[in-house]
């Protein structure tokens, strides 16, 4: 079976009928129905046992000690809170965090309402994989009525295999990676309205320019769950390049759309210098411990990375925790960099001679590269994170696909060829099951990351947490003492973070019993010498909180940490005010508590509402002092 070369002759309608055949009654709408049920019960089927897990990782400061999208009722005050729910970034991500709280609302803090939430959104996206893969196979040239016939399975084949691949588990079930689906939903909402306007236009149809507009419109809303969706343009390029060629029935609007091609990429090249101006400073990276150019190196051994587990997705080669990715530190350092680039040099290469031989080919390679472009470039990101495949994962599979197709073409189909499909999807499915069911259990799940990648800080600080949680507060108990092993095992790992050390300190003011000078030391320490991140500041955030809340924590030690985040780095506002009401109720430090509200209130842009009530509650605790001194900054602005 051949889809894979283009015809060339848009003019005729094919690629249209087949575009339309899913809104229109008869055999081919049956057809289409019953393959979308089938993929939808496999995906469904091997996600099912994931859904009993738990929370994990970046859940935490986003869902579930998130106040913001804890919804007791559906109001617009609690919608517009939980729409400001995420700090990072110019607008947030809105939509998802809105979701969250929908989630909050419907089930409290039980996960399985936020994961089986996660689920349909990707059974939703693997639907619309389907129709995308519809459109474009039957694009890229039909050149006999059976080849025609054999879209459909071939649309759910890759549907399938993308929707159940093992490297998708940790995009479907970490709940907070709803933001990168849900983006995802968008961004092929945004692709099949831009095939479907640019066939209008191949085919004189009709203008086409009301769906391309549509497009653009759903990858704005598609901003709005996450910054993901900016690589739709780069997408319609790839599109363009290997399908379309820019070509229309009507020569004004080829000619209009040849332009608004000229335009974005100009624009698109004056974004990318702004990106390295930016991004290249090295402040920008400052909580890394690598360069912007270290950063560069390492993504191209990380793309390499992600290609060998699309191809071969052992479970032993997805971790899930790539903190100790070691970066590249030059070409040759490690000289698998030099390899990896010459990897995606020859593919690129291979992509632009597959071009007009093999259309579709090419256009999975480019694919897999476009959608890699923002986690990839310049942004200080972390090096290595698998959902952000999730859309990646599409290009290679119809890549292969094409190939495949194209070389049994060639050859005299044997029984096992003809079986090959069913055995691929049989395997990713029992893959993913047995992932899926690792998902459903926290303490087997951190078992199994810890065991993966031992050499991974936060996979032991997991798996810590969970011993702890079920030694129920019994200091005499296994899981108490594995508990502490595994601590102290994580805080001695390299480049582990202060989230080890802050375990331990909690795990024993939880019981009334004092911290070893030791874990305040090297705490301490790493507050001193490490980058900070993040995790630097959620150690130190959650003794405050801890603390707040009645636990025995030694105040001069707790002090003698936050003052070491405070002297090195740029912080979110709620902890600047967390340190100063330490300081004033715990310490009794009026200077440094007041300089820490008045930083507070700077960082937060000196929110009238937000001062006067900070202030209200200083004066009520007795420190009118620095109340006054917030009132005296608002007036001042």
């Amino acid at each position: 079976m051949d889809l894979s070369r283009a015809s060339g002759r848009f003019g005729q309608a094919p690629a249209r009928r087949m575009f339309m055949t899913t809104i229109r009654p008869g055999w081919a709408s049956w057809m289409t129905s019953g393959w979308l049920c089938l993929v939808v019960a496999i995906a469904i089927l091997a996600y099912l046992p994931g859904l009993s897990g738990g929370f994990l990782f970046d859940d935490f400061p986003n869902i579930v000690t998130n106040p913001r999208v804890h919804a007791s009722a559906l109001t617009l005050d609690s919608l517009s809170a939980a729409a400001g729910a995420y700090e990072p970034g110019p607008y947030g991500r809105p939509l998802a965090t809105i979701g969250f709280a929908l989630d909050h609302y419907l089930g409290g803090g039980d996960p399985l309402t936020y994961k089986l939430h996660g689920l349909l959104i990707h059974v939703l996206n693997a639907c619309l994989v389907f129709a995308l893969a519809r459109v474009l196979l039957s694009t890229g040239g039909v050149r006999s009525a059976d080849e025609s016939r054999r879209i459909l399975p071939a649309a759910a084949l890759l549907a399938t295999a993308w929707a159940i691949h093992p490297l998708q588990v940790s995009s479907v079930l970490y709940v907070v990676q709803r933001m990168e689906t849900l983006s995802a939903c968008f961004i092929l909402l945004a692709l099949l309205a831009y095939c479907r306007g640019r066939l209008d236009q191949l085919e004189g149809r009709s203008h086409g320019w009301g769906w391309l507009a549509l497009s653009a419109a759903l990858t704005v809303v598609g901003l709005f769950a996450k910054e993901s969706a900016a690589i739709t343009p780069l997408l319609a390029l790839v599109l363009e390049a290997c399908l379309f060629h820019w070509k229309a029935q009507s020569a004004r609007t080829q000619q209009v759309l040849r332009v608004l091609y000229v335009l974005g990429g100009a624009l698109g090249l004056a974004l990318l210098g702004v990106a390295f101006w930016h991004y290249g400073n090295p402040e920008a990276y400052a909580y890394r411990e690598y360069s912007a150019w270290e950063r560069l190196l390492t993504q191209a051994r990380v793309l390499v990375l992600h290609l060998k587990q699309i191809v071969l997705p052992i479970p032993s080669r997805m971790p899930f925790y790539y903190d100790n990715y070691p970066h590249s530190a030059g070409l040759f350092q490690p000289w698998t960099t030099a390899a990896s680039i010459a990897v995606l040099a020859a593919m690129t290469g291979l992509a632009l001679w597959l071009r007009t031989r093999l259309p579709l080919a090419a256009l999975g390679i480019f694919w897999f590269l476009a959608a890699h472009a923002l986690t990839s470039g310049i942004i200080p990101l972390e090096l290595v994170y698998e959902h952000r495949n999730y859309l990646a994962l599409f290009g290679i599979l119809l890549a292969i696909y094409v190939l495949a197709s194209e070389w049994v073409r060639k050859v005299t189909a044997s029984p096992i060829i003809r079986a090959a499909p069913v055995a691929v999807i049989a395997g990713l499915f029992a893959i993913t099951l047995i992932r899926s069911m690792t998902w459903g259990s926290p303490l087997l799940l951190a078992m199994d990351m810890t065991a993966t990648n031992p050499g991974s800080p936060r996979a032991s600080n997991d798996l810590a947490t969970l011993y702890f949680s079920l030694a129920e507060g019994d200091p005499g108990s296994r899981e108490w003492t594995l508990a502490t092993q595994e601590f102290e095992r994580g805080a001695a790992l390299q480049g582990s973070s202060p989230l080890p050390e802050h375990g331990l300190i909690l795990m024993n003011a939880s019981v009334g019993l004092p911290a070893s000078d030791a874990w305040w030391d090297g705490l301490i320490h790493k507050l001193q010498v490490r980058p900070i991140s993040p995790q630097e500041q959620m150690a130190v955030t959650g003794l405050l909180s801890e603390r707040q809340k009645g636990f025995q924590i030694d105040d001069q030690r707790l002090s003698t940490a936050y003052r070491s985040l405070v002297d090195r780095g740029d912080l979110p506002a709620h902890v600047y005010c967390n340190i100063g009401d330490h300081a004033l109720n715990r310490l009794g430090d009026t200077e440094f508590g007041k300089h820490m509200f008045l930083t507070c209130a700077r960082k937060s842009g000196l929110d009238p509402r937000f001062i006067r009530k900070t202030a209200e509650i200083l004066r009520a605790e007795g420190h009118h002092e620095v109340s006054t001194a917030l009132l005296e900054l608002q007036a001042d602005r």
